[in-house]
C-alpha cells in the first residue's frame, strides 16, 4: 500500500507542532514527581539508618555469644531490660527514666561497665561509661557532684541486686533507644 501524496509532510508537521507541547507536559510531571522521590529518599535513609543500627547490635550479640561473659540489655523506649549469658535469657526486669534525667538523650550502643558502688541496697549504683549512665533503685539518695546531670535508670531493689553480683567491672550493657 502506498501513501497517499503530502502524507509525510502532514506527520511531519504534526511531529513539529506536537512535540513542544507533550515535552512541556513533561515537565510539569517531572516537577510534580521531584517531591515524591525526595520523601522517598528520606524514607529509604531513615530506613538505612534504622538497618545499620540493628546490625550493630546483631553484631554485638553476636561477639557475646562466643564470649564467656554476661550482659545488658536494655529497651528505653519499652521500659525493659534483660540479662543475658552467651544467647540465653538469665533475667528480665521493668526499669524507668529518672524525671530528671528524661532531658538526657541516651544513645544506642554499647556501654562497659566503669565502676560498681556498694554499701547499703539504696545506695547500690551500677555505673557505665564513666557516669554516662546510672543503674540504681527508685529510692536511692540523691547524687552529687557530676552525677547529678547523669542520666539513671531506676530498677527494682532485687533485681539491682542480682546484677549487682552477676556483672563484673567490663561487663557490657546496649541500649536501644530508637
Amino acid at each position: 500500500m502506498v501513501p497517499p501524496p503530502g502524507y509525510r509532510l502532514c506527520i511531519t508537521a504534526l511531529a513539529v507542532i506536537l512535540l513542544p507541547l507533550t515535552a512541556a507536559g513533561g515537565q510539569g510531571q517531572q516537577e510534580d514527581a521531584l517531591p515524591l522521590l525526595r520523601e522517598k529518599e528520606k524514607g529509604l535513609r531513615a530506613r538505612s539508618v534504622q538497618l545499620q543500627r540493628e546490625q550493630q547490635f546483631l553484631l554485638f550479640e553476636k561477639a557475646f555469644t562466643a564470649a564467656d561473659s554476661k550482659y545488658l540489655v536494655l529497651d528505653i523506649r519499652k521500659g525493659k531490660g534483660v540479662l543475658r549469658y552467651r544467647s540465653r535469657l538469665l533475667k528480665s526486669f521493668a526499669i524507668a527514666l529518672k524525671t530528671s534525667s528524661r532531658s538526657a538523650r541516651l544513645k544506642s550502643g554499647p556501654l562497659p561497665l566503669s565502676s560498681k558502688k556498694d554499701g547499703k541496697p539504696q545506695e547500690r549504683r551500677l555505673v557505665f561509661g564513666d557516669h554516662f549512665l546510672v543503674l540504681q533503685t527508685a529510692k536511692a539518695g540523691a547524687m552529687t557532684g557530676k552525677e547529678r546531670n547523669t542520666p539513671r535508670v531506676t530498677i527494682g531493689a532485687k533485681d539491682l541486686a542480682s546484677l549487682f553480683f552477676a556483672l563484673e567491672t567490663g561487663s557490657y550493657l546496649y541500649i536501644i533507644n530508637d
